[in-house]
């Protein structure tokens, strides 16, 4: 996304210092501390802009990086597939697929209840993606029987009861479903419902979860399965941080991927970045085993990897998927590895596979 010319003619209501300072503060409030009033931002035009210029850029990372932990979509980019962004805001998790996908042969529909994130998703459409087919909405549209259709839900779930949930998902009618929500304790309980309900549906798990037992850590005080995205920012969206007092380089979120096509790969994923010594990096991660699903500590000596390798994996994301060989069981039941290889990029320092 051309962050600039977002700022510049993109957005509904242009921003000075001041406004962006105090919308982008008062957005915070409304995802962290005053949740009970979320409903106020959707209306409000300046709130829109605020959002579109400083958190959309940002969310689009998160996609981005779910689909590079996914050997496959199964979508093939020269026939004809479609996107529907439900609850899509000003357009973020449907402008984020058209990167990944390209917009040449593909339908894209921005679904919202709200007549101001629509103007403003239209804006940017014609702005930045002029290429794209774009229809604008307030209903899901019936499925195009020849079309692949891929779904994704940002930040939905999380405002949803659970009993609506299987209707929502008999009329999207996905072939691919991509949920992003906060990455919170509260969330998780809402995904892993949703996780129990697709299975039941007949949906595989691509993504985060190795294989579709049982989550290893769903009902443990404390503890929930989420991604921790280390992000780049551009200059514009930087300066936005720096005027509300906010970092979005660090993003927790919750990132989930279900095809009606069997899972195609069961490897391990980085549950926990826990630290590193001056020998080796140690990680937890959840892996399958014979028993199900299971968090195990590994170890990663650094002697096999270049200083410029090893400052790229101090900056690896929790949720990267990897393989790698067991090099020794220790005796405290950490798993000593090596030979890793990364699905995405790694800030292009060590092997990736996807």
């Amino acid at each position: 996304m051309d962050t600039r010319r977002l700022l510049i003619d993109g957005l509904l209501q242009p921003l000075t210092d001041a406004g962006a300072r105090r919308c982008i503060q008062r957005l915070n409030e409304l995802f962290t501390t005053q949740r009970s009033q979320l409903n106020e931002y959707s209306a409000d035009a300046a709130l829109v802009s605020a959002y579109a210029a400083y958190y959309m850029p940002t969310n689009m990372q998160k996609l981005a990086f779910v689909i590079s932990q996914v050997s496959t979509l199964g979508i093939d980019a020269t026939a004809p597939f479609e996107v529907v962004d439900f609850g899509c805001g000003p357009g973020t998790y449907g402008f984020a697929a058209a990167e990944t996908t390209g917009v040449e042969n593909g339908v894209f529909y921005f679904v919202d209840s709200s007549r101001v994130m629509l103007a403003q998703a239209e804006k940017i459409q014609q702005l930045l993606y002029p290429r794209m087919t774009a229809v604008f909405g307030s209903t899901v549209p019936q499925k195009q029987p020849e079309r692949l259709r891929l779904a994704v839900l940002g930040n939905v779930i999380n405002e949803m009861e659970e009993r609506s949930y299987a209707a929502l998902f008999d009329k999207l009618n996905a072939d691919v479903l991509i949920l992003i929500e906060p990455g919170t304790q509260a969330s998780f309980a809402g995904v892993s419902a949703v996780r129990t309900l697709l299975l039941n549906m007949g949906y595989a798990i691509q993504y985060p979860c190795p294989s579709a037992h049982a989550c290893p850590v769903a009902g443990i005080d404390g503890e929930w399965c989420h991604q921790v995205l280390k992000a780049t920012l551009s200059p514009e969206i930087a300066r936005l941080g720096q005027l509300a007092g906010l970092d979005r380089t660090v993003m927790p979120f919750i990132g989930h991927v279900y095809t009606r096509a069997p899972q195609t790969v069961q490897s391990a994923v980085l549950y926990r970045l826990k630290t590193h010594s001056k020998h080796a990096l140690f990680w937890e991660a959840c892996m399958a085993t014979p028993n199900g699903l299971a968090l195990k500590s590994l170890e990663l000596p650094k002697k096999a990897f270049s200083k410029k390798e090893q400052k790229a994996l101090l900056r690896i994301n929790a949720g990267q998927r990897l393989a790698f060989q067991i090099a020794k069981e220790l005796k405290n039941g950490v798993l000593r590895i090596e030979v890793p290889v990364f699905w995405g990029e790694v800030n292009g320092a060590v092997d990736s596979g996807g």
